[in-house]
């Protein structure tokens, strides 16, 4: 929330030429080691050329290629980073209409649940044993979480169960 549009365009935009130089090369690429976007309104520029090359790179590349990521869950593959980019520009879309004091617009709701489905095969799998018993409670007694997306129209698709 205390984020401006203009962080978030320089935010999002690193990250879309680290997805990219990690695509090309195939191999881990530190997003620190790039460099930053540019102050004030050349960020909007910057921003675009960036998405340009990312969509060029994603699109050129064969999705089934092994390519480093950071997934616990889910092969490492092209495919992988058009799923991961189309999330998190999406959902920092969301952030940008927040921030610029206009309406915000919903997910489609296919495509929030594979923002579920990403989030518990790939995240969730890296994530610590300790960090992981603080989620299940107090005592960290375990126990299940079952969710159910009603809306997604996809017959099978958005139904989780997962053992805490």
């Amino acid at each position: 929330p205390d984020w401006s549009v203009g962080d978030l365009l320089e935010h999002t935009g690193s990250v879309h030429r680290w997805a990219a130089a990690v695509v090309e090369g195939g191999e881990r690429v530190r997003r620190r080691d790039l460099p930053a976007g540019p102050p004030g309104d050349a960020v909007l520029d910057w921003f675009a050329e960036g998405l340009e090359r990312l969509t060029g790179v994603l699109l050129a590349s064969d999705p089934a290629r092994r390519v480093w990521s950071f997934a616990a869950g889910s092969p490492s593959t092209v495919a992988w980073w058009v799923r991961r980019m189309a999330q998190e520009t999406g959902m920092h879309r969301r952030d940008v209409e927040a921030a610029g004091g206009g309406a915000v617009r919903g997910f489609d709701p296919r495509r929030a649940a594979d923002g579920i489905d990403e989030y518990l095969f790939d995240f969730l799998p890296g994530i610590p044993d300790e960090d992981l018993a603080a989620l299940s409670g107090p005592g960290g007694g375990g126990g299940s979480l079952h969710l159910h997306a009603t809306d997604t129209g996809v017959g099978g698709g958005g139904e989780w169960v997962v053992d805490l």
